[in-house]
């Protein structure tokens, strides 16, 4: 095994680098494709022809519609336009291009100085291998994650898979960075969310609340814990426009809840792209996630209703008025069996739930689910029975009454006014700034303001870390 290691070890001493000459394979990549060669060849030949421009009618028509342009703003003297026209545009451009070309190099020589300290290698060098940030794309899979492919230099993938390197990461270049992809040759994906460093909460299962049944949300601004007490508010309701973070404070109760050994459901009708982290390799008998419409409702009509009538029985033969009444009796030893287990349901983006279906047989179906969220809402609460709700907008026209009544905690992201009226009551939630993910507001009258923590399922539950 001591063998293994060493080798390992001298690999990475053989692909270590120092920032220096990081750059210089950067650039020594940056200039081989043939198609980059082409464009700045390009870029330098278009002054060249740029009089043969001239004579082109769209070019003329161009220039027509500028001189136009100057004439009704009254413009046509003034000495930097009125010299200007469509081909010389044209030609500022190819002299823009190019200068952008020529100073790539310098711009991954300040990258690289940049991340020189992230260290992600163990590798015996001053600095680590370093990663050089090439440009962004968007995922189109999911759109509120951005990717950024960067030149690895020896560094993989699997190297991030150690210690809290994907938090000092987050950290140092204030995104979400969420995982990291091998790519191509030399190179690396790497998934983030934009979010303000500063603002930047990571969780430590150290914080994990030891209280039945308490659910640290985040912190507010005076610094303390803000807790959800799942004994006193039963269902809540997340809401935010589009990247405000909703589905990871969503996550976060239901990890805290799972950690807590809680029986987690939660109704994700993306695909299950948001829990594709190792939620499926969690214990089966506590964690489900359910993708269709078909799943859900054998759920909620065959067997919650059977767990809850259990329930109710055992409570009435113990004359007990709730299941915390009953699991503290079996603490004080007045009761001999096993304790009330909490069953927490989530619906993530709930409006594909509550949103009249065009199909027929499935609208049916979402009937019943829907009168049977409503009857958790109303009829669950003293059972250990809690629902969470996440949706972009919790109007009456999402949401039925009797489940927007039985949520008592409200909780809004990012909105604009009218979105921050109909989540919370009141327009306080506009004032987040587009740059505040993660930050939310609530329906309560103090302390309204918190915000969520980020984290790594590989980090925080204990089945993904035994098969590191």
């Amino acid at each position: 095994m001591n063998k293994n290691v060493n080798q390992v070890t001298e690999e990475k001493v053989k692909k270590a680098t120092t920032w220096k000459q990081d750059v210089e394979i950067a650039v020594k990549q940056f200039l081989y494709p043939w198609k980059d060669i082409t464009a700045l060849l390009g870029a330098l030949s278009i002054p060249y022809i740029n009089k043969g421009f001239a004579n082109l009618s769209a070019i003329q028509s161009a220039n027509n519609i500028y001189e136009s342009t100057l004439k009704m703003l009254q413009l046509e003297n003034t000495p930097i336009l009125k010299d200007l026209s469509a081909n010389g545009i044209l030609t500022g451009i190819s002299y823009f291009l190019l200068l952008y070309g020529l100073s790539k190099p310098y711009m991954l020589n300040n990258r690289a100085k940049d991340c020189r300290d992230l260290k992600i290698t163990d590798n015996h060098t001053e600095s680590g291998n370093t990663i050089i940030p090439i440009r962004k794309v968007k995922s189109f899979k999911n759109p509120s994650v951005r990717k950024l492919i960067c030149y690895s230099n020896g560094v993989l993938a699997k190297d991030f898979e150690e210690d809290d390197k994907l938090e000092r990461l987050s950290k140092k270049w204030g995104k979400f960075v969420i995982d990291v992809e091998d790519y191509k040759s030399n190179k690396l994906i790497i998934n983030y969310k934009k979010h303000k460093s500063n603002k930047m909460l990571f969780w430590k299962n150290d914080y994990l609340l030891k209280d039945d049944f308490k659910i640290i949300l985040g912190i507010n601004d005076k610094g303390e814990k803000k807790i959800l007490d799942f004994n006193i508010i039963p269902h809540i309701t997340i809401s935010s426009a589009s990247g405000g973070g909703k589905t990871t404070l969503f996550k976060s109760i239901f990890m805290q809840s799972y950690l807590k050994g809680a029986k987690i459901i939660i109704a994700d009708f993306k695909g299950g792209l948001d829990f594709n982290k190792g939620w499926d390799r969690l214990d089966k008998e506590r964690c489900k996630i359910i993708t269709d419409v078909k799943t859900l409702w054998d759920y909620v009509s065959y067997d919650l209703p059977d767990i809850a009538n259990e329930r109710k029985a055992l409570l009435n033969h113990y004359n007990c008025e709730s299941a915390k009444e009953y699991n503290e009796k079996i603490d004080k030893g007045e009761i001999v069996g096993e304790k009330i287990q909490r069953i927490v349901i989530g619906l993530d983006e709930a409006a594909q739930v509550f949103i009249k279906s065009k199909n027929k047989d499935e609208e049916e179906k979402l009937q019943q689910i829907r009168g049977k969220i409503e009857t958790i809402s109303s009829l669950y609460r003293a059972i250990n029975i809690n629902l969470v709700i996440s949706t972009q907008v919790p109007s009456s026209s999402v949401l039925t009454e009797a489940v927007r009544h039985n949520s008592v905690l409200r909780i809004c992201g990012r909105a604009n006014k009218i979105l921050s009226q109909v989540a919370i009551e009141k327009d306080i939630a506009s004032t987040i700034s587009a740059n505040d993910r993660g930050r939310f507001a609530t329906n309560e009258d103090k302390d309204c303001f918190f915000q969520g923590y980020l984290f790594y399922e590989k980090d925080v539950f204990p089945e993904l870390k035994e098969n590191k």
